[in-house]
């Protein structure tokens, strides 16, 4: 997760060269600017894009980060390549996916594999996927470049592993936030790398579906409102609604469908608030009578 920028002792830079044009399997950053223009390592020998994948992440309007990139196109008519992003180009080296057989299907994204094809759902205009977030910075291995350098690691805690290279430190200002908190920026390229390696995939569920369940959950607070007598037995049944609706949102998470979750839960609320308000005025009306009662 490096771009290498300027210019450092012209020993070390060519032997550094030379090493990563040696190895397959080493794979270096490229980065997205506001303008449009796509930055590549300056030192001579690391600057062809075919040694790089975009690190972008997209953020949300409100401020988090729950999609990667897949690939973008330059503007270049004469020459239209496609930029491929840090993961896919990582899942070709590691996963034997072949990117030049990348076909685009609107809402997702058909490669040829080693094991088969890969699909990867995308957002048809962005061409983004949802990152399946699994992974605190904890719960990875960890080595320290201090160590690296001083040969004083472990070698079997990277032989014949994806390796990722890059800085953890606050120092550096690069962290994001995220549906699971605040991660650097390469334990949330490690999730999205984690998405695309375990085929783990968020899909959209279906807006048919997701106005029957709203409908549903409307009807439903409706009824139980019907059926109570009490302000508790209202607020009872629409806590064990809501607690419903949770797990239904969790089991269509775990079988790969993100959905509008916030229209299932404002709906509940929302005929909650109405059924208490409504509770609560009967039962000062039906106090107000106790206390002034009418002899025809």
């Amino acid at each position: 997760d490096f771009i290498f920028f300027g210019q450092g002792q012209p020993e070390e830079d060519a032997q550094f060269v030379s090493q990563v044009s040696q190895e397959p399997n080493v794979l270096l950053a490229a980065s997205l600017q506001e303008k449009g223009q796509v930055i590549f390592s300056t030192v001579k020998g690391l600057s062809a894009w075919r040694l790089s994948g975009l690190i972008n992440k997209l953020q949300d309007n409100d401020g988090i980060t729950r999609s990667g990139l897949t690939y973008l196109i330059s503007t270049n008519p004469e020459n239209p390549l496609r930029f491929f992003s840090w993961e896919l180009r990582l899942l070709e080296m590691a996963g034997g996916i072949q990117l030049d057989t990348l076909q685009d299907e609107g809402n997702r994204l058909i490669a040829q594999g080693s094991t088969g094809l890969l699909r990867i759902p995308v957002d048809p205009a962005t061409k983004t996927f949802w990152i399946r977030f699994q992974a605190h910075t904890n719960d990875l291995n960890r080595v320290s470049f201090v160590d690296v350098f001083h040969n004083t690691f472990d070698s079997n805690l990277i032989r014949g592993r994806i390796v990722l290279i890059g800085f953890l430190t606050e120092m550096f200002q690069d962290l994001h936030r995220t549906p699971i908190g605040w991660l650097p920026g390469l334990t949330l390229n490690a999730n999205a790398f984690l998405t695309l390696w375990k085929h783990q995939f968020l899909k959209p569920l279906p807006q048919w579906v997701e106005w029957i369940l709203f409908a549903l959950a409307m009807a439903l607070a409706a009824g139980l409102l019907c059926i109570s007598r009490t302000l508790n037995q209202a607020a009872a049944w629409l806590a064990v609604e809501i607690a419903g609706i949770l797990i239904l949102i969790f089991a269509l998470f775990e079988a790969g469908y993100k959905g509008n979750d916030m229209r299932l839960l404002l709906a509940v609320t929302w005929m909650g608030l109405l059924g208490c308000l409504q509770l609560a005025r009967e039962k000062n009306r039906r106090a107000h009578q106790r206390q002034h009662p009418i002899t025809m």
